[in-house]
């Protein structure tokens, strides 16, 4: 099971239920708890909406990847983004992932490593 935990205020998964970053926290331990085998992160709305930039959208997930990693050291981490910068701060704090559909003259990020 994949549990989606999106730090957006105005996700069309949660309304920005997980947009804090305890509320965050207690979704994934929750999700953890209730049998999840991949947690997914977002830190930009899937759909139109707030402009956010490539260091804010790494703020918002790259402390919950860490968070997430120093818990659950096992545990498959994906954060889904199209922008290199974003994804390759949550690569190097330890997500397993990063993916998202880009333009085909943009390839998404991926992490090399098993984190």
């Amino acid at each position: 099971m994949t549990a989606i935990v999106n730090r957006t205020p105005d996700s069309f998964y949660d309304q920005g239920a997980t947009f804090a970053t305890e509320a965050a926290q207690t979704a994934i331990a929750r999700a953890v708890a209730e049998g999840a085998d991949v947690i997914d992160l977002g830190g930009v709305a899937a759909s139109a909406g707030e402009e956010v930039t490539a260091v804010e959208e790494a703020a918002r997930v790259v402390p919950l990847v860490e968070w997430a990693r120093d818990r659950y050291p096992d545990l498959p981490i994906g954060v889904g983004t199209r922008r290199h910068e974003a994804g390759d701060a949550a690569c190097r704090a330890g997500a397993a992932s990063s993916t998202r559909s880009a333009p085909p003259s943009t390839p998404a990020p991926r992490c090399s490593g098993t984190g």
